[in-house]
């Protein structure tokens, strides 16, 4: 909040968008996570009960099935962000696209896990809308289909019912350049100019 108001000071017409994972609750970085710890019924676990973990130390998944973890992450997204309705223009949802599976889970719980995953995205979008700054606009990165080999063939052209903009995760870098010779893949930056073209034309034609 402190950096976002000095950013403002020094340009009003700067927008900020406030960061939201998706998936991942990051228990350690958010006054949020707290809350989402003492609630283990809310975690995102395996069939055979084991909770699912990313990075270290650990943070926990958001078991998106459930309509209380939705209306939860809605909430942490946007009410627990310090002076929301003031200083916020909206959220950079992180993650947006669903993984292909999860190891250890039945494809009945991934589908509903996958769709949980887009109707939470829906409602944080509607929450930034009612509670951030007139004009807020919620902004999804994953339009691609090479970033981290989980992501579906279609890029997140899936998501652009349920998000304002879509933006092109690792663009002239990393999976996009050659890893020996740093040299452009010329063939994944056509594939995320196609993307582009496609999302442009799907968005005007949607509003």
């Amino acid at each position: 909040a402190a950096v976002a108001a000095a950013v403002k000071t020094r340009n009003p017409k700067i927008r900020v968008l406030n960061y939201h994972n998706s998936q991942i609750a990051f228990t350690r970085c958010y006054r949020s996570g707290e809350t989402f710890k003492e609630h283990p019924d809310w975690w995102l676990r395996n069939d055979a009960g084991d909770p699912y973990t990313a990075y270290v130390p650990a943070d926990l998944y958001y078991d998106l099935s459930q309509d209380v973890v939705r209306h939860f992450v809605a909430n942490a997204s946007t009410l627990f962000v310090p002076d929301h309705a003031t200083l916020i223009d909206g959220i950079f949802v992180d993650k947006a696209n669903t993984p292909k599976n999860f190891a250890g889970m039945s494809a009945t719980r991934r589908d509903a896990f996958a769709l949980g995953h887009t109707a939470s995205i829906n409602e944080t979008r509607k929450w930034s809308h009612d509670y951030f700054r007139p004009g807020a606009k919620l902004i999804a990165n994953g339009l691609h289909h090479y970033s981290h080999n989980t992501f579906p063939d279609n890029g997140g052209l899936d998501l652009l019912p349920v998000v304002d903009g879509l933006c092109v995760e690792h663009f002239l870098s990393f999976e996009m350049l050659n890893g020996n010779t740093g040299k452009l893949r010329t063939n994944l930056f056509q594939s995320s100019i196609d993307q582009i073209n496609t999302a442009t034309a799907a968005g005007s034609a949607r509003h």
